[in-house]
């Protein structure tokens, strides 16, 4: 099993470049979200895993909850 867990990371795996240039956008964002993924791969998972990859939307209904008007 370990065998084929290694080969799916090396076959998606991101540079450290890679990962920095996101980190990078997420320090510049005016607004950022709650969650990034870095990569297709992690945007395929995170697809299947939460219906709101970015958080943002939990993040409202939170507030609208938390603070009405």
């Amino acid at each position: 099993m370990d065998g084929i867990k290694s080969n799916l990371a090396s076959s998606n795996a991101q540079t450290p470049e890679e990962v920095a240039e996101v980190i990078k956008t997420i320090i510049d964002a005016e607004k950022p979200n709650l969650r990034y993924q870095t990569g297709p791969a992690s945007n395929q998972v995170g697809a299947f895993v939460r219906v709101d990859p970015t958080g943002n939307a939990s993040v409202q209904a939170q507030v609208a909850r938390f603070f009405k008007d």
